[in-house]
């Protein structure tokens, strides 16, 4: 069919206008979309999108140049700004794996120097004291198990406890 037939029937608001639009160039502008995009599925919901935008905001009132170098032009430019927000897309993406590469290695280093901090305060404790601190705190058992364990009272614990945590504290107060 004849594209001049096929505009005035579109302006004159006929549906068969639209339906022999649709079949004349869908197949080639879902061509022309896919080598633009190398993706069948998206060629053919950038063609079906901008069928049914042509047709609900009647698009073709606005045409004066040829039919197909409206629509070839069109997808064109749909399919041109669909790789624009991919590559868009891609950079932001590159740029947060960046940030989280850059904040993690941050935390490890951070987590490194706490942990020689840590070591350094420990090895500042008293024999016993670090002993006891190591087995309550670092590794979690009861006062109990520890004085079993150590050979001496849970008082004894206690004290040997509050005096770690309390050098510990001081020995840390600077990192923050």
């Amino acid at each position: 069919m004849d594209d001049i037939l096929i505009l005035e029937q579109l302006k004159a608001d006929e549906a068969a206008g639209f339906k022999n639009l649709f079949d004349k160039y869908y197949k080639q502008l879902c061509l022309q979309a896919f080598f633009l995009l190398n993706n069948s599925e998206e060629a053919e919901d950038v063609v079906q999108a901008f069928f049914l935008k042509l047709w609900q905001e009647k698009q073709y009132f606005q045409i004066e140049t040829s039919l197909k170098s409206y629509l070839k032009s069109a997808i064109r430019n749909i399919c041109l700004n669909r790789i624009k927000q991919r590559k868009t897309y891609v950079e932001l993406a590159l740029e947060d794996a960046d940030f989280v590469a850059d904040e993690n290695s941050d935390k490890v280093l951070e987590n490194k120097e706490l942990q020689y901090r840590i070591d350094k305060a420990l090895s500042t404790l008293p024999d016993q004291c670090r002993l006891v601190f190591t087995i309550v705190a670092l590794e979690n058992k009861k006062y109990q198990e520890a004085a079993d364990e150590i050979g001496v009272s849970i008082n004894t614990i206690k004290t040997q406890l509050k005096r770690a945590f309390s050098k510990m504290r001081e020995q840390m107060a600077s990192f923050k």
